[in-house]
């Protein structure tokens, strides 16, 4: 592996570890790690990746600042990813590079379906949404070069589909299904048998402030009612007190960095889990 294929590697391996570090200890995130993989990772793809167009490194940093600044929204936000999209169509439209001159749009695509899932809940956290976003800015491409990856071995063009943002969502999802047998431990100690003892685990209101938890409950009509308006946890606390409801189910609070940073090691080491099934 050449000395700039490893720094493409090495940069989000520090930063990532680092975010996770934060993850854990305070559930948050400063965004400067975001801006360095989202900046510095579409710099090192550029000098790293044979026949990728600039205009993929120009669009990418735009998409990172629309990410990153409070002052791109609204209108401004939508001109600055229209200039983004066009900047990464152009590769796919104008050059004769091979596969790569999709690099680009493989890139924008898997940008726009994380904040899709942000906006619909999927992702949870604004955190966990930029993580993903910033990883798939920097690596519109697989990063293969000898001897990595060891088992996976992405091939191309299919690296476009199976490319690293993807594959690190997949691998990290699995990781985090392992919060399943957390909360079904926490529930059989507490005795708590219901429909919801796979994801969720009552626990006291008081306790509940100062708990890595989400609430997944509100009050409604003076009655608990199911919920997901994970940005409403203290109101909804407040409102349950005020009810008189002493305990309340809650679900763990998932450091979805740290998943996310054990994903890539594993998936720059090791490749692609799609890769077989897209090569069947």
């Amino acid at each position: 592996m050449d000395v700039l294929a490893a720094l493409w590697v090495a940069v989000p391996v520090v930063v990532l570890a680092h975010a996770a570090a934060c993850d854990l200890r305070i559930r948050e995130v400063p965004d400067w790690h975001w801006a360095v993989i989202g900046v510095i990772g579409p710099v090192l793809c550029l000098l790293s990746v044979q026949g990728l167009s600039v205009c993929v490194l120009l669009g990418s940093v735009m998409l990172a600042a629309c990410m990153l600044s409070e002052r791109l929204d609204g209108f401004r936000a939508v001109l600055v990813i229209a200039a983004a999209v066009v900047l990464m169509s152009v590769p796919a439209l104008t050059e004769d590079s091979g596969w790569v001159r999709y690099a680009g749009l493989s890139a924008l695509a898997m940008y726009l379906l994380f904040y899709a899932m942000y906006l619909t809940g999927l992702l949870r956290g604004g955190a966990d949404a930029k993580c993903l976003m910033s990883l798939a800015l920097a690596f519109p491409v697989y990063p293969v070069s000898d001897p990595l990856p060891l088992l996976w071995v992405v091939d191309q063009p299919e690296s476009l589909v199976a490319n690293l943002s993807m594959s690190v969502m997949v691998v990290s999802l699995a990781l985090s299904l392992s919060s399943v047998f957390y909360v079904l431990c926490v529930n059989l100690r507490q005795g708590y048998r219901g429909r919801r003892m796979l994801t969720a685990f009552p626990m006291d209101v008081g306790r509940a402030r100062t708990a890595f938890v989400w609430p997944v409950e509100r009050v409604a009509d003076g009655e608990k009612v199911p919920s997901r308006d994970y940005d409403s946890r203290e109101r909804i606390l407040d409102e349950m007190e005020a009810a008189g409801i002493e305990r309340v189910m809650v679900t763990p609070m998932i450091p979805f960095v740290l998943p996310v940073a054990v994903s890539f090691a594993v998936v720059v080491v090791l490749g692609s889990p799609m890769a077989p099934l897209l090569s069947v």
